[in-house]
């Protein structure tokens, strides 16, 4: 009566390879919305950032309250000097960043309500030029997701 007892379990060997590797996928995944949630918090946070982000938050937030609002690429970023007007001016320029970022930007202050009286808007070439416009505008879709709010002007804009 020495007989020994096979323990039983759901899954035999070969059927445990696929469970395993679905959990540790399921387990990737989580871990990955979880991590870009975090980091997406961070950055709709950041209002010290010299990136454009921490720049937009610092004027959303009322943080600032330029009367002028530069916005454009790495040329309006590094070639208008804020200091230089006679009024308060604030740069929200941005490497990188095209035409629907600053369309993004303005639709965003706006309805905020902190949409100053002028605006600087420094445009390129490249944001009208067919083949680029589209990657471009994929590109500042991508940055403006931080933004998004149902009903507000990221979500309008991804829907067209």
């Amino acid at each position: 009566m020495n007989a020994k007892i096979k323990p039983r379990t759901p899954f035999s060997p070969l059927q445990r390879i696929p469970v395993f590797l679905g959990c540790l996928l399921l387990l990737v995944y989580a871990a990955d919305r979880g991590i870009g949630a975090w980091l997406s918090h961070l950055q709709a946070r950041d209002r010290a950032g010299m990136r454009a982000g921490g720049r937009l938050q610092r004027v959303l937030s009322g943080q600032v309250h330029p009367v002028l609002l530069i916005l454009g690429n790495s040329r309006a970023t590094h070639g208008v000097d804020p200091s230089q007007f006679p009024y308060p001016a604030f740069n929200l320029g941005h490497d990188g960043r095209h035409i629907y970022f600053m369309t993004g930007a303005v639709g965003l202050l706006e309805e905020e309500g902190r949409l100053p009286p002028a605006l600087l808007l420094h445009v390129s070439r490249e944001d009208f030029v067919e083949d680029s416009a589209e990657a471009y505008t994929l590109m500042d879709r991508r940055f403006l997701r931080t933004f998004w709010r149902p009903g507000n002007w990221v979500d309008r804009a991804a829907a067209t």
